[in-house]
């Protein structure tokens, strides 16, 4: 149990949070390349600019957390992120999408849903079953993205740059594209 530590501009690349509780910790600034929070509880954690690049966060929940200018490229998330701020987070080539091989327990994918991506980069990103549902994807740029089969119904698109990107079976009702 790690609630409410304090790890602002910590060297935690390649840590082991496997399991861990870090809800409303500080983790700004901390670089976290290649750590392991599968399983991990952020709810309401600030991770404001910190590198989490290369970083696993598999059924993890970072329900209403901050990752306001965070680095999650090339992350694999499958995690709960509903209500959190990645305005100007890296996302590129994130791994955000569900695994087909790995569904028996039902559909296990990234939820976004309410979160604000407001200028977020999710180029070349795997958004695959990815719900975004509600969620603000303003001014994001979403080039070559594949947002295949996800749930995009109320989603705003204002300003996003979606250039190749592949939205097959993707569900957009209500999505604004402006």
């Amino acid at each position: 149990n790690l609630t409410g530590t304090k790890f602002t501009g910590a060297k935690l690349s390649g840590s082991d949070f496997f399991s861990c509780d870090l809800t409303d910790a500080v983790l700004e600034g901390a670089d976290l390349k290649k750590a392991n929070l599968d399983g991990t509880t952020l709810r309401r954690a600030n991770l404001a600019k910190a590198d989490l690049q290369g970083a696993s966060l598999f059924a993890t929940i970072i329900e209403s957390a901050n990752l306001n200018g965070a680095n999650l490229r090339d992350t694999r998330i499958i995690g709960y992120l509903r209500g959190a701020t990645l305005v100007e987070a890296n996302l590129s080539n994130a791994n955000i999408g569900a695994d087909p091989g790995n569904q028996s327990m039902g559909v296990m994918r990234a939820q976004f849903v309410s979160a604000d991506l407001t200028g977020a980069d999710l180029t070349g990103g795997n958004l695959f079953k990815a719900d975004f549902s509600f969620a603000s994807l303003r001014k994001a740029k979403l080039v070559n993205a594949n947002l295949q089969n996800a749930d995009l119904a109320s989603t705003d698109f204002t300003g996003a740059d979606v250039t190749g990107a592949e939205f097959n079976k993707a569900n957009v009702d209500g999505a604004i594209f402006v």
